[in-house]
């Protein structure tokens, strides 16, 4: 475990009312509990929290045998980065770098739950948002290497997938100007050969629907930072996985919902694929997607996810037929 000295340490009396605030103002107790007492447990709570000493919080509500405290502990970490971090020691930012990665490993390596290891990925985004910045930075390749940490830790492909999806997430949506957001979008693009890397082999019939949902989600997220050289060869994976044959549905949803995105919201939206996206589509929509509408009875997913991604084509189809009419095709 990393160093965690700099941190300040507070007495047992108050890591155990704050769990015990979590406790009663967000566990099973509220429901017994008076709107008035549940505003006042979280008042105190917030206030605990806004404390400088509340950086002591984070391990052991990290470290408490219940979720809802644990969850706390990460949010914990989260808020302080967020919004107390210009009374953060400046000395010790590396070392809350490398504690808050170890952390989060360790909660990947022991199975702490989905909604936890979220709130830990957003603390490390919000925290390399702070780091990247400057020169030198405080965190070059910071996303690679949260991913061999947590990958050292055992951490499966799908949960890479959940990093990588908020990373994407939480830095588009960053209040960034200048040289500090040119800074963060490079480090975005640096990654982009490990994202395609974990995209691509999560990718196939082979791994697990959760993985492959994962995969196509990691790939929507960061469709607006890949250029289109590495956009280009998954659409023809993804017209392959159209297929309403499949046992599984959700394959050939998650497949249509991406090519939605692709044509409404990647680079390619402007109708810049001919060749490979939208001539491609309208032969499976034509041979295929004919059938699909042809044989269905009732709405189901699979025709509701077809007639999406029909709405989706229409507006790039039309561009395009009126830039071959006017001669710019």
């Amino acid at each position: 475990m990393a160093d965690f000295s700099f941190l300040p340490t507070l007495t047992t009396s108050d890591v155990d009312r704050a769990a015990q605030l979590i406790q009663l103002g967000y566990g099973p107790s509220t429901s017994t509990t008076t709107p008035e007492d549940l505003k006042r447990l979280q008042q105190e709570l917030f206030e605990m929290q806004r404390r400088p000493e509340a950086w002591g919080l984070v391990i052991p509500l990290l470290n408490h045998e219940d979720p809802n405290v644990q969850f706390f502990g990460a949010h914990t970490a989260q808020v302080k980065v967020a919004r107390d971090w210009d009374a953060f020691p400046r000395e010790n930012a590396e070392q809350l770098r490398d504690l808050l990665v170890q952390l989060t490993a360790h909660s990947i390596a022991i199975g702490r739950g989905n909604f936890i290891l979220r709130k830990l990925f957003v603390a490390i985004a919000s925290l390399a948002i702070k780091l990247v910045p400057g020169h030198p930075s405080r965190w070059p390749g910071w996303i690679l290497s949260c991913v061999q940490a947590f990958s050292e830790q055992g951490g499966s492909a799908e949960r890479i997938h959940q990093f990588l999806v908020i990373v994407a997430e939480e830095v588009g949506t960053a209040d960034l100007l200048g040289a500090s957001k040119v800074q963060m979008q490079q480090s975005l693009r640096d990654a982009i050969p490990l994202v395609v890397q974990a995209i691509t082999s999560s990718v196939n019939r082979s791994v697990s629907i959760s993985q492959f949902q994962s995969a196509l989600l990691t790939l929507q997220a960061w469709m607006t930072i890949f250029p289109s050289s590495d956009l280009l060869p998954f659409i023809p994976i993804l017209i392959g996985l159209l297929d309403p044959s499949d046992d599984n549905e959700a394959i050939f949803i998650a497949a249509s919902d991406t090519l939605q995105e692709i044509l409404s919201k990647s680079p390619l939206s402007d109708g810049a694929a001919t060749k490979t996206l939208t001539e491609p589509l309208l032969v499976w929509l034509d041979s295929v997607g004919s059938s699909i509408i042809a044989q269905t009875l009732d709405v189901n997913e699979v025709s509701h996810s077809l007639c999406k991604l029909l709405v989706a084509l229409g507006p790039v189809h039309r561009r395009q037929h009126l830039f071959f009419n006017a001669g710019w095709l």
